[in-house]
């Protein structure tokens, strides 16, 4: 049999493993909702400039601009909830590298 040592510190590894995948997955979820959010932004930008063309379309660029503010409503509590769980990890990756000393 093995050094139960060295079976933990593979099992260790392993869960540190798994835990930098789903670090990574969420960074990427971060990356598209803030990717999402500028999107957003630029089309608000455009849906207020085209507001001003003429008062016959105010009406439906509002809509619009609240759509897209809905949208990035989304966005926000997206992001806020894969920070959440990145710290959430980030903590457990602690936890676990702590258990190696020198």
């Amino acid at each position: 049999m093995g050094d139960p040592t060295t079976g933990a510190a593979v099992a260790a590894i392993s869960e540190i493993t798994g835990v930098i995948s789903q670090v990574s997955e969420y960074q990427e979820t971060v990356a598209a909702a803030v990717e999402e959010q500028a999107a957003t932004t630029r089309t608000m930008s455009r849906s207020v400039a085209d507001a001003a063309t003429g008062s016959s379309d105010i009406a439906e660029h509002i809509n619009g601009v609240a759509g897209a503010t809905d949208m990035a409503s989304q966005g926000v509590a997206s992001t806020t909830e894969a920070v959440a769980e990145l710290a959430g990890m980030a903590a457990r990756m602690r936890t676990l590298v702590s258990r190696f000393t020198y």
